[in-house]
């Protein structure tokens, strides 16, 4: 079935969706791979498959089955997957021998495609933490140098702690590990508002360097909730979409709105108004 172009499609990003989108047609019944289907054909360029959102190419208790992911990226090796899913690094807790981060490995090498492995973590759990709790980084620099070895891109998203402490944690790993912009950053800018750090990513996004950040995920949050399209609220949009633009990013842009039975026409109105951001920069 042919659709029409995603409205506001960039020539330089690839416009992308992450799957919790789809978390109420996949309830529903609806096959992950006939969803993947259905956004190729409306143009996607970027998936990211989130754990507990990926139908029946996962158990029960969210760990991903490989081989059923890997039918993904056959007839579709052109979209550019990730795979994304919860472990708290941040936590000195952190379970590095757990089955589904071993899992989430195989997952992200099964959809490589023509774009290579990447595997997105991000921590939900730790909260209400400083630096000063901030753990020693040898396990999660042991664990990149993994990925590494096998091949697969490293990217970690900030969530619910403060960016100094997620950014104290990301430097020391870089420093062990000898890079400059490795791990990636998954860049957020709804996440500050879990932390009242609403006023940061745009000037994080300004001085950041491209090379760094992985991917964007496009959201809004407001009056205490994220919302079920892209709209205004507490992101400035606006801000973000001109230095993007600016900058000439041309990585993912993912949208990452709450699932509807409806999604795809609130993803439709979600892409209309990012088109919309270009008449006010």
């Amino acid at each position: 079935m042919a659709y029409p172009p995603i409205a506001g499609k960039s020539r330089r990003m690839k416009t992308g969706l992450v799957t919790n989108c789809w978390q109420k047609l996949l309830e529903s019944g609806e096959p992950l791979p006939d969803l993947v289907s259905q956004a190729a054909d409306r143009g996607y360029q970027a998936i990211e498959l989130r754990q507990r959102s990926l139908g029946k190419c996962e158990t029960a208790a969210g760990v991903a089955i490989a081989a059923e992911l890997a039918q993904l990226s056959t007839p579709h090796g052109g979209i550019e997957f990730d795979y994304a899913m919860a472990f708290p690094f941040l936590s000195s807790t952190a379970d590095y021998q757990s089955p589904a981060l071993a899992q989430g490995l195989e997952a992200a090498l099964a959809t490589a495609g023509q774009t290579g492995a990447h595997l997105r973590l991000v921590d939900i759990e730790t909260s209400g933490v400083t630096i000063d709790d901030l753990p020693a980084a040898s396990p999660l620099v042991e664990f990149a140098g993994h990925c590494q070895d096998r091949g697969i891109r490293l990217s970690l998203e900030h969530s619910r702690q403060p960016w100094d402490m997620f950014w104290a944690m990301v430097s020391q790993l870089r420093s062990q590990l000898g890079t400059q912009a490795r791990p990636c950053i998954c860049f957020d800018p709804a996440n500050f508002c879990l932390v009242n750090e609403q006023s940061l990513p745009l000037e994080l996004l300004a001085r950041l360097s491209l090379e760094e950040i992985s991917m964007v995920h496009l959201k809004q949050y407001s009056a205490g909730t994220f919302l079920d399209v892209l709209s205004d609220g507490e992101v400035d949009w606006t801000g973000h979409y001109r230095i993007l633009q600016e900058r000439s990013y041309d990585g993912p842009i993912h949208m990452e709105i709450m699932a509807t039975t409806m999604i795809w026409q609130q993803l439709e109105a979600s892409w209309s108004y990012w088109s919309g951001l270009a008449a006010s920069c």
